[in-house]
């Protein structure tokens, strides 16, 4: 036996874990728990402009599996930006519970015309120049992206760098434990 490593996970106080507990956020378990929420949105938009979709955290630990974006843009930059100054959306997507079996509904809201979008940080950000025809899918959700601040807006900032305006079709899916 290999004693460089050790056998039980451990807690910041060096306390055992449980082994029971090892697995709580893992998205293959959450699934069945009626844990993981799928959304998806289709946006227009205009040349050398920007679309917004909102996200208000409440209580709960909410994590970004994974999202993607679909469009025959030629350039294009994703954003998500922590606690900009904004005019709250008014009209809210659904979210669907990706266990059909759950009656559970997501304890955070996301709202497709948030307004006035200013300042904030920049926590992730992707540059496409190359028209994007891959969209992520739920296999692709097994690793946390981004675990958001509880009771906090961000934003996914959609920017059409091409010069016509263009659809573009947005899936996430988000774990919420």
């Amino acid at each position: 036996m290999n004693n460089n490593y050790p056998r039980y996970q451990i807690t910041s106080t060096y306390a055992e874990v449980s082994e029971a507990d090892w697995f709580y956020a893992q998205p293959e378990i959450a699934v069945d728990r009626g844990d993981i929420y799928v959304g998806f949105a289709t946006l227009s938009i205009a040349q050398s402009a920007k679309s917004y979709l909102q996200l208000k955290t409440n209580g709960g630990n909410i994590y970004l599996l994974s999202y993607g974006v679909v469009t025959d843009s030629v350039r294009t930059t994703e954003k998500i930006i922590e606690a900009p100054s904004l005019t709250d959306g008014t009209t809210a997507l659904t979210v669907y519970n990706t266990n059909r079996q759950s009656v559970d509904t997501p304890g955070f809201e996301v709202y497709t015309n948030p307004t006035g979008i200013t300042g904030g940080t920049v926590i992730d950000q992707v540059e496409q120049y190359e028209a994007k025809k891959s969209l992520g899918v739920a296999g692709e959700a097994g690793n946390i992206r981004v675990k958001f601040k509880k009771q906090t807006d961000y934003v996914l900032e959609l920017t059409n760098g091409d010069n016509n305006t263009k659809n573009y079709f947005v899936k996430f899916y988000m774990l919420e434990i």
